[in-house]
């Protein structure tokens, strides 16, 4: 007799055999119990495409048979944590009570240094002025409106509301490197918006150097913005960048008034000493 289960499962299973000689016949009952396990939590592979000023590092989503997320954290001190709004897929889905309800289980957790991966775009883009496009730093206050930015705006203040730990947020621009770019999905494109507007971008690599760097050397409490000092126009950098890669040129409406903002990047150099090695 053999019996075998499903993959992952536990639980409680009877069956009843039976002998017979041809002319009596005996039966029994077995119970056979299977003991659940902690399974290793497994890292899914993931990825995403993000335009110009939206901003994540690339998420790594662990999936666990045993469900529990502070098993999954036991002995963890710092998390990185990165919650994307997913508008375009899930437009009605209430992201403050998302991370509201994860803040409320990490609060369990062993958890103490949380590093925040948040994005430019919580700042509006604005018209320039005679000076030109408004210096966004680390001081300036988001202002976005648009549905998005005020999701991102509502996500950071749950998390930095968290006294319990010792958080970081950090600011990403819009993130390149790979195959992915925003050249790639502009290219062939017609009237374009704010060709004058800056870009505000930075290259994967130096993203997760930066994470590291922060964890590594322990800087908490803070909010760090991490766009590359490189700043060109979008038309003169996008259509630069498409004939670099052997695409059609993205083609921009002249005559439309350019919105934009330029992202400084003070901390990086004041707290971590860290300089951009990833060329735009």
């Amino acid at each position: 007799m053999i019996f075998s289960a499903p993959q992952d499962y536990n639980g409680t299973e009877n069956f009843i055999a039976s002998v017979t000689d041809g002319q009596l016949i005996d039966l029994q009952t077995f119970t056979v119990t299977v003991l659940a396990i902690n399974d290793t939590p497994v890292a899914d592979a993931t990825s995403v495409a993000i335009d110009e000023d939206q901003s994540t590092v690339i998420s790594l989503f662990a999936s666990d048979v045993d469900g529990d997320i502070l098993e999954f954290l036991k002995d963890t001190e710092t998390l990185v944590m990165a919650f994307p709004p997913r508008l375009r897929k899930q437009p009605e889905l209430n992201y403050a009570s998302k991370i509201a309800h994860f803040m409320s289980v990490l609060k369990e957790s062993d958890v103490k240094n949380l590093l925040y991966v948040s994005t430019t775009s919580v700042f509006e883009d604005e018209e320039a002025d005679e000076d030109g496009f408004k210096v966004i730093t680390e001081e300036t206050e988001p202002n976005g409106i648009s549905k998005k930015a005020r999701k991102l705006i509502e996500g950071e203040t749950l998390v930095k509301q968290a006294k319990e730990f010792n958080t970081t947020i950090v600011r990403f621009g819009g993130l390149i490197g790979g195959d992915r770019h925003p050249a790639i999905s502009l290219s062939g494109k017609t009237d374009l918006k704010n060709p004058e507007a800056p870009v505000n971008l930075i290259h994967q690599e130096d993203a997760v150097n930066i994470l590291n760097l922060i964890i590594n050397k322990g800087i908490f409490g803070e909010t760090i913005h991490a766009v590359n000092p490189i700043h060109q126009t979008r038309k003169n950098y996008y259509q630069f960048k498409a004939e670099a890669m052997d695409l059609v040129k993205p083609q921009f409406d002249e005559e439309s008034v350019s919105k934009g903002k330029v992202i400084y990047s003070q901390k990086l150099n004041t707290l971590l000493g860290f300089e951009f090695n990833k060329e735009l």
